[in-house]
């Protein structure tokens, strides 16, 4: 799995991310976007379609007992990252989507410290928030691959998917 899962998922109930809409609602809440600390981390990240597709095709194996050349315990953790971002890329995209929407006045991005965000964003938890927004999360999806996923989305699609989200945020939001 990578680190952020974006997008809008296809399913019946939640169709939504984590990281990207909280930031987004947390905007909604107080008027302009918040990022924590410095925009240093560097992220990876994968498109929850890519991400079904690679547990489809690792469900598809283990049904048909093809686990020979599938590896498992430490050496099978599978990562479906595709593009990677930055912190402060992941703000200023947000916030460009909240403003073209008519959910915030300001592209503005503010910066603000580990207790603020936490408080903001994970109901204090200051770990879970550092983890979640604003680490740095290098992964490569080498063993995905030697089974034969291949992604299919771009940065391009990561860059563009804020909108899509933005809209959905708002729409749940009345």
């Amino acid at each position: 799995m990578p680190p952020t899962i974006y997008g809008i998922g296809t399913g019946f109930f939640n169709r939504l991310t984590i990281q990207v809409p909280t930031i987004m609602r947390s905007a909604l809440r107080t008027g302009h976007v918040l990022q924590l600390g410095a925009n240093a981390g560097d992220v990876e990240c994968g498109p929850c379609e890519d991400l079904a597709d690679l547990n489809i095709l690792m469900a598809r194996r283990v049904v048909r007992g093809e686990l020979e050349d599938m590896p498992s315990g430490a050496r099978g953790i599978y990562f479906a990252s595709t593009s990677r971002y930055t912190w402060g890329e992941f703000a200023a995209g947000i916030a460009k989507a909240l403003f073209e929407v008519g959910g915030i006045k300001t592209k503005e991005v503010k910066k603000v410290g580990l207790e603020e965000a936490a408080k903001e964003w994970t109901g204090g938890h200051q770990l879970l928030c550092e983890l979640n927004f604003g680490s740095n999360f290098r992964t490569r999806p080498d063993t995905s691959r030697t089974l034969g996923w291949t992604p299919t989305r771009t940065k391009d699609d990561f860059d563009s998917h804020y909108l899509e989200t933005a809209k959905l945020v708002m729409n749940t939001q009345k």
